[in-house]
């Protein structure tokens, strides 16, 4: 059971998850090695019973049940846990206020943080042109409109870009795997939790766009005529203050 468990089952899970098989051997070796050592007790403790009073025996399947259960818990302890750290760690990358980074950075992330083949970001604004990003965890394959983008396939599971009330739609995250896949209820959960910060992220970084973009427009106006476009008294002013300034 312990080479099966080890040096088979683990290569499989590594191939079917795209991680390396060193990397499975790490994951949980605490858990798995404190269970192959009570296995273990467990089968000289039931020869010891077979070789006295066989009836003791009965009690043996009762031990197997509660080590199973003690061991999935812990095992469903951690993976909770180490799933909410990823979600953490993949959604500080949005904190960036430059568009282009964010919708990068939430393609990789979320090929990493959910084992995809392949993710899509589409947004869709009212003041910008509709936009995909594809990529995996490596590299973006393409950054542009959605309709010139090449046909793909796969098994799909979509996200709206919505706010956690649901008021705020600005596009759509598409996971895609080449095999048929079902999301568990905390990756379901998990996926609509990025959605929701990346959400919040696109509208951040589209705000912060159309806020230099004014900041720009005013600054402009003010030093430029309206009719001729032309500098005005206060652009010639400030220019002649700098000349005077490198000159002295």
């Amino acid at each position: 059971m312990l080479i099966c468990d080890e040096f088979i089952a683990h290569p499989v899970i590594a191939l079917a998850t795209h991680t390396t098989a060193s990397e499975r051997f790490r994951t949980n070796w605490d858990i798995r090695l404190g269970t192959t050592a009570a296995r273990l007790a467990l089968g000289i403790v039931a020869m010891y019973l077979l070789a006295h009073d066989a009836r003791l025996v009965l009690i043996v399947p009762l031990v197997v049940i509660g080590l199973h259960f003690a061991s999935a818990n812990q095992l469903r302890e951690r993976q909770e846990r180490d799933a909410w750290h990823q979600l953490a760690q993949s959604t500080e990358k949005f904190n960036e206020v430059d568009l282009d980074t964010v919708l990068k950075e939430a393609v990789k992330r979320a090929a990493e943080l959910f084992s995809a083949d392949e993710v899509d970001v589409e947004i869709n604004s009212s003041t910008q042109q509709s936009r995909l990003v594809r990529g995996e965890a490596e590299n973006v394959r393409y950054d542009g409109p959605p309709n010139h983008a090449p046909g793909v396939g796969g098994n799909v599971v979509c996200a709206p870009l919505e706010s956690h009330d649901g008021r705020a739609d600005v596009g759509e995250l598409r996971l895609r795997f080449r095999r048929q896949i079902t999301l568990s209820e905390r990756e379901q959960y998990t996926l609509r939790a990025f959605a929701a910060a990346l959400c919040t992220a696109v509208r951040n970084a589209a705000a912060f766009a159309e806020a230099q973009r004014l900041s720009a427009n005013h600054a402009y106006a003010a030093a430029h005529d309206p009719l001729t476009g032309l500098a005005n008294r206060r652009q010639l002013f400030a220019v002649g203050d700098e000349l005077l300034e490198d000159r002295a």
